[in-house]
């Protein structure tokens, strides 16, 4: 017998409703779950740092076009 796990966070709850396996009148939700959205987590803070990662390249390139412009002054 599956166990079910208990998600506190309420987002996370109510993704798990969606996630649940009718079976044999026994409503669970696997650890995967859990794994699933720490998965998620962890794209999100790579899609961040990547980010950061091209605002700082914009901004150099920015930097560099505004000292050209003040060059030519």
């Amino acid at each position: 017998m599956l166990k079910r796990v208990e998600i506190y966070t309420p987002c996370l709850s109510e993704l798990a409703r969606l996630f649940t396996i009718p079976m044999i009148g026994y409503r669970f939700e696997s650890l995967q779950l859990i794994l699933f959205s720490q998965c998620i987590f962890l794209l999100n803070y790579i899609l961040f740092l990547l980010c950061m990662a091209c605002l700082r390249r914009l901004y150099a390139v920015i930097n560099v076009c505004n000292s050209l412009i003040n060059g030519q002054k």
